[in-house]
């Protein structure tokens, strides 16, 4: 039960990033976009709390699924082709080492 109000916890703080996300200049996108991409990374790999609760651990991944499908369609704006790419194909984990790279050209 606990689990559930972690992944309801979850999507609150993902929703409100997302509201944000819409109004932010690249850098601000970016940040939250490698955020959201590491939350979900971090779900998937999470086994323990899908094996004490797998329901409540399938709740938290559709959650942040389905903002990073949003923040996806937002991330448009970066223009950037490689992580569109990466972010189309599902590719999560090359997605974050792409944003990473790019952060760290940064000056």
């Amino acid at each position: 039960m606990m689990e559930i109000g972690i992944a309801r916890s979850l999507a609150v703080d993902l929703r409100e990033l997302h509201a944000n996300a819409q109004n932010m200049q690249d850098g601000d996108l970016t940040d939250i976009l490698l955020k959201t991409l590491r939350r979900r990374l971090e779900v998937v790999a999470d086994r323990e709390w899908y094996a004490r609760d797998a329901a409540g651990h399938l709740l938290a991944l559709q959650e942040v699924s389905a903002e990073l499908t949003s923040l996806s369609a937002d991330a448009v704006q970066l223009n950037d082709p490689t992580l569109q790419h990466y972010l189309e194909k599902q590719s999560y984990v090359k997605a974050v080492a792409h944003l990473e790279a790019r952060l760290e050209e940064v000056p």
